[in-house]
């Protein structure tokens, strides 16, 4: 009796729920070490290194990104998606440790800064790589329902981490979280090993540009195959708005973070002062994120339509934006982070990944690839560049153009939902 209800409360079909519950498991440990990592990183960078210096910690982030993920999407179809998540565990804990290691051995600003980069990389990783993974045990008929429930995990998890965050870091200091964002990490790779062992694979017979193309694949090598994506990227309505949407959003998401972190700078004396707010602010806004998550959006999306749903959040990205040009202060700071993070954990990336599905199973590997590996650092570039140049000016002249980009984002995705609803697939 309790299962249906269950069933019918989450929008699942019968016998969907105990499938998801692994990789909900599995979700739930990674959030929960990311969520520790990015209280950490968020509260030493402000305190000890300043909103100012966030430019180039940004352009670091890129270049980085551009160099793992470029090395990730020459692999990513070569192995099985355990494998792969071994490598991505593996190098993200081993960047953790170096960056821990190397501000006890010498202090400074750079392996606090080195932290940073890492958090905002292994988020990204983990994001790009648990989406693909999913696609091997779940049709994507099962995906629009399951993403929800699913990512659900990771919004639990993040809110465990934010009770640890602050409870830890008055006890053994900020930095020293680290070591247990890392042992969670290895923990979440044995319950990876532990599904491709128990875990039976899901096939669908799709190919991978056939939708787009209507050209037969197996004629193309793995290399013609995306570049003839590439080129599709102005020809196909819907890849083209996904493009401009995602560029758009990434320079909005990154000049929100700018904001907070320069407010969250002046609100908080140090950095164990500003983990305990975090991981107390944590708590409360995946709370919400989770309650949306597992009861509102499958539901909106039922009513409103993934388009709409999708255009709402952008709407609400330039809403907050537009605040920043209105008012300071601590709680115009905390809206920004929530409409950054938790809530794009929450709303946007379920729905986001619900617009990618609509293309054959192969051709979402690769679209996920071009947003998450290629479009995110393009995006964080242009963003520092732009903050970089903005701030010579003042405070203003940046929450003026973030608003401004905030205004094009709404513009775009009203695009990317009217191609979306066009799309046949």
């Amino acid at each position: 009796m309790i299962k249906p209800c269950l069933h019918r409360l989450l929008g699942l079909n019968e016998g969907e729920l105990p499938r998801a519950l692994p990789f909900f498991a599995v979700y739930f440990l990674f959030f929960t070490a990311l969520t520790i990592a990015d209280g950490v990183a968020v509260s030493l960078f402000a305190s000890r290194i300043g909103a100012h210096r966030l430019p180039i910690w940004y352009s670091a982030t890129a270049v980085l990104s551009l160099v793992i993920i470029g090395m990730y999407l020459t692999q990513a179809t070569r192995h099985s998606g355990d494998r792969v998540f071994g490598w991505i565990i593996g190098t993200m804990a081993m960047l953790f440790i170096t960056a821990w290691t190397a501000y006890q051995t010498h202090g400074g600003t750079i392996p606090l800064g080195m932290l940073f980069v890492t958090r905002e990389i292994a988020l990204t990783m983990v994001l790009m790589h648990f989406g693909t993974f999913l696609q091997d045990y779940f049709l994507r008929s099962e995906l629009n329902r399951l993403l929800p429930v699913i990512y659900a995990g990771g919004r639990l998890g993040g809110i465990i981490g934010g009770g640890m965050l602050g409870w830890i870091a008055q006890r053994i200091g900020t930095i020293h979280l680290i070591p247990i964002v890392v042992l969670l990490l290895a923990i979440a790779w044995a319950g990876i090993i532990k599904i491709a062992r128990s875990v039976p694979l899901q096939s669908e017979d799709e190919d991978t540009l056939e939708n787009i193309t209507g050209t037969e694949p197996k004629t193309r090598s793995r290399r013609e195959a995306i570049s003839q994506f590439l080129s599709q990227v102005h020809r196909c309505s819907l890849l083209g708005w996904l493009t401009t949407t995602t560029l758009l959003f990434i320079v909005c998401r990154w000049f929100l973070a700018y904001q907070y972190t320069a407010s969250f700078e002046v609100q908080f004396d140090n950095d164990i002062d500003l983990a305990i707010f975090l991981g107390r602010y944590t708590q409360f806004a995946l709370c919400i994120s989770l309650l949306l998550q597992l009861f509102v959006v499958n539901r909106m999306v039922g009513r409103l339509g993934v388009s709409t749903t999708h255009t709402i959040y952008s709407v609400l990205v330039m809403g907050g934006l537009a605040g920043n040009l209105l008012v300071t202060g601590l709680p115009i700071a905390v809206a920004s982070r929530f409409l950054e993070s938790e809530l794009r954990f929450g709303l946007r990336n379920p729905v986001n990944q619900m617009m990618v599905n609509r293309f054959s199973k192969k051709m979402r590997i690769i679209v996920r690839g071009w947003s998450l590996g290629w479009l995110i650092p393009i995006g964080t570039l242009v963003a520092s560049a732009m903050i970089a140049g903005l701030a010579q000016i003042g405070s203003v002249a940046i929450a003026a153009v973030g608003l401004l980009v905030g205004i094009a984002l709404v513009v775009s995705a009203i695009g990317v939902g009217k191609a979306y609803d066009a799309y046949k697939p």
